[in-house]
């Protein structure tokens, strides 16, 4: 629609996606697969497995992030000390 210099509002250029998308985009044969998408996901759509539900309930938070969260300004780190790394690079026992 651009190249026509059209203006068009979102619901519009939804539509218009999703027809370019069933008649165009998703009727070429794919570079790597050699089918057709459209083709290709009716015959496996039996084989999905639905998706999950919703989650309705409250994400744990470990006990450190909580309280940093609520004004304790106490600095927590989970990387060590550039010591430690460097043990790692160096070979043990040779010798």
């Amino acid at each position: 629609m651009r190249p026509l210099d059209l203006k068009v509002d979102p619901a519009t250029a939804k539509v218009e996606a999703r027809k370019w998308l069933r008649d165009t985009a998703n009727m070429r044969v794919h570079g790597t697969t050699d089918r057709i998408p459209s083709k290709l996901l009716g015959e496996e759509q039996g084989s999905l497995l639905p998706l999950a539900a919703l989650w309705q309930g409250e994400v744990p938070r470990p006990a450190a992030v909580a309280q940093a969260s609520r004004g304790h300004a106490e600095r927590m780190t989970i990387q060590h000390p550039l010591s430690v790394y460097q043990r790692l690079l160096v070979p043990q026992g040779v010798g």
